[in-house]
């Protein structure tokens, strides 16, 4: 079986049309299983491989920092993680730091938010965001489990010139229906699909 690679969203990422999903790592899967299904993953062409602070507690990403490290393969690799819980700046800029370590990398290439904060302004945290692309931390941002006026108003601060933009979105968990969702992302200026 061969992938397809393509852009990820509005970003410059080539990845594989399949990613590699890590949640279950050094959670239900082993270190030693977990490996064995990322060396077939990476032997098969996939490229993508996503995991969060939150899965298994960081576990999941000490265990593909481990397998990245091992395999000498972080250049290979486009490394997605996520922060979780509350959005205010200091809590993005530390679980950047956090997952970098456990990750054993000096770079994420996509950060996104886990979900929707609202206690924190948005305004708080697309600067946290901003801020680690500006300091090489991550060369693109997403988010996952957020609504279409969510992202909506998002996008708008970037528009404005308040903050770097959302470039990526998991398209199944944009929670609307029908044309609201598809007239929302299609008119996002990012190029971000629904």
């Amino acid at each position: 079986m061969t992938f397809e690679y393509r852009t990820l969203g509005a970003t410059r990422l080539e990845v594989s049309s399949i990613g590699m999903g890590c949640v279950t790592f050094g959670r239900e899967i082993d270190k030693q299983s977990s490996f064995a299904v990322l060396d077939r993953a990476r032997e098969r062409g996939i490229n993508l491989f996503d995991t969060a602070a939150s899965y298994g507690a960081g576990a999941s990403e000490k265990v593909l920092g481990r397998w990245m490290a091992d395999r000498d393969c972080r250049d290979e690799i486009v490394l997605a993680t996520k922060v979780n819980g509350t959005l205010t700046r200091d809590h993005v800029l530390k679980s950047a730091r956090e997952s970098l370590a456990r990750l054993r990398t000096d770079r994420i290439d996509l950060f996104q938010l886990h979900s929707w904060d609202e206690e924190t302004p948005l305004e708080e945290t697309l600067g946290a965001l901003t801020t680690l692309i500006e300091t090489g931390v991550t060369k693109a941002i997403g988010c996952s489990n957020w609504n279409a006026r969510q992202l909506s108003e998002a996008l708008e601060l970037a528009a404005a010139g308040n903050a770097a933009a959302i470039e990526c979105v998991h398209p199944h968990t944009i929670s609307c229906s029908g044309k609201s969702r598809r007239t929302s992302c299609r008119s996002a200026p990012r190029g971000i699909s629904g």
